[in-house]
């Protein structure tokens, strides 16, 4: 806690109270000017017909048959569509309303689909309550707790998120809710606050199955601070145990195995599609994944046969030979489906990688160049017409993570276990991505508001450097 802290929020944190409620009316309205009638992503659409089908039979099921029984499905992580469910479950008329109207997103079906992006708005509004909330915790400053309420709730790529009906909102406030969780327990020894940790991680990862194996790092972490208290250990792994186990209990009794989603394989095998990337194609990534050159301008700059496939919608290129062709294959080949099919996919995908392991590892720093182009800028639209934006392209990513390596840095040499146990959930994250994924700028949005609070804590040190100079 920043010293000062609580003669500021005795004197400013009404202040702080007055900005945030006008920040937050005018992050709304922005988010609310991006939803119009868009057609669902296919993401989009199963997160809608599990939803569905979990309020109209209490079952999470991607079937879209008029069977009162649908087939249970672990496809995707349950907690988002849980939330669905519960946002139609408002509208007794939901019931009726079918799943080609939902899916088509017709105009029977608008005000529901309406109702669930205000549910990502909401999320959006507490992700960003929470970053100024542990901003002006960590600086007592109520400049700079607007500052990340605005960096989070004007967000360019988290506002159009919150536009579709997609889980990466949710994401980003679990993940911010487990980072302040873990630092907390740096230096509050709290049951209380091992058992919230538990149980927030366990909704991470059934929002997002990529968080599965934090719980590794997260108790090395607490085991190598200074103070280790094994009984709360224990309360946080029970915790999240109970979260998780209780769902691939249900997986596992439904389609036979023990898994969060069956997605892994399909992901994994992408990954491994792109090991096939030759030095020049490597190369013409560093311009194509650039959004300061991208798919107009790259090809001004470099040889048209090294951009073949990089094309995403290239049926011969590596995603799309990744995500359909090797599917295809492998489900004519073995003929299974499901779960089952995943597990094969995930087993060839292994293989793949086990026989260019020296490609994967090569071509892992440019995933991870990928992954820094998280945030494109930042904009305000209080009302139809009016926008204030700061579009930055390339550099908004970057400076994030400029933000976060300093921080990270200051951390390392002055031994902070508690802002290094914050970040650290983030850190795998981008990690896990860059090394077992083809990580777009989606997989890593739910970093965006731990990010911010390193943009913060570096102006806040700044900020202080004038004042010791005094």
């Amino acid at each position: 806690m920043t010293p000062g802290f609580s003669d500021a929020l005795r004197s400013r944190g009404p202040q702080m109270a007055v900005l945030i409620l006008l920040l937050s009316l005018a992050c709304a309205l922005t988010a609310i000017q991006d939803f119009g009638n868009r057609a669902l992503t296919r993401t989009s659409e199963d997160m809608v017909v599990m939803g569905y089908n979990l309020f109209r039979h209490g079952t999470l099921s991607l079937d879209q048959s008029e069977s009162r029984s649908p087939r249970p499905t672990a496809k995707r992580e349950p907690l988002y569509p849980l939330l669905i469910a519960a946002v139609l479950s408002l509208d007794s008329n939901s019931k009726a309303l079918g799943y080609a109207c939902l899916v088509g997103a017709q105009p029977a079906c608008h005000g529901a689909l309406y109702r669930i992006k205000l549910l990502n708005v909401a999320l959006l509004l507490a992700t960003a309550w929470l970053a100024a909330a542990l901003c002006f915790h960590l600086t007592a400053s109520v400049w700079l707790a607007g500052v990340a309420f605005m960096l989070v709730g004007f967000s360019i790529r988290l506002s159009d998120y919150a536009a579709h009906i997609l889980p990466e909102c949710l994401a980003a406030l679990l993940l911010l809710c487990v980072s302040v969780l873990v630092r907390n327990l740096a230096t509050r020894d709290r049951l209380s606050f091992y058992a919230l940790a538990g149980l927030c991680l366990g909704a991470l990862v059934l929002t997002k199955a990529v968080f599965l194996y934090l719980w590794v790092l997260l108790a090395a972490g607490l085991l190598l601070r200074g103070r280790r208290n094994f009984g709360g250990l224990l309360v946080f792994l029970l915790a999240y145990a109970t979260v998780t186990g209780g769902w691939m209990v249900r997986n596992q009794a439904a389609v036979g195995e023990w898994l969060v989603s069956e997605r892994g394989g399909r992901v994994l095998g992408i990954r491994a599609e792109y090991n096939r990337m030759t030095p020049g194609e490597y190369g013409a990534a560093l311009l194509y994944w650039n959004p300061l050159f991208g798919r107009q301008r790259a090809p001004q700059l470099v040889a048209s046969e090294n951009l073949v496939r990089l094309d995403r919608r290239n049926p011969a290129g590596f995603y799309r030979r990744g995500k359909v062709e090797r599917i295809q294959r492998i489900a004519d080949a073995t003929g299974l489906q499901g779960a089952a099919l995943d597990a094969a996919l995930r087993e060839d995908a292994y293989r793949q990688i086990r026989e260019h392991a020296l490609r994967h590892l090569w071509l892992t720093p440019l995933m991870a160049y990928r992954g820094l182009f998280v945030e494109q800028g930042w904009e305000l639209r209080p009302l139809a017409g009016i926008s204030i934006k700061a579009q930055l392209s390339a550099f908004a990513g970057l400076i994030l993570f400029f933000a976060c390596f300093r921080v990270t840095w200051r951390a390392l040499r002055r031994r902070e276990s508690a802002l290094l146990l914050f970040l650290l959930p983030s850190a795998y994250l981008f990690f896990l991505n860059a090394f077992a994924t083809h990580n777009i700028t989606r997989y890593n949005l739910p970093m965006i508001p731990v990010l911010v609070v390193c943009v913060v804590l570096v102006l806040a040190e700044r900020r202080r450097r004038p004042e010791v100079a005094r």
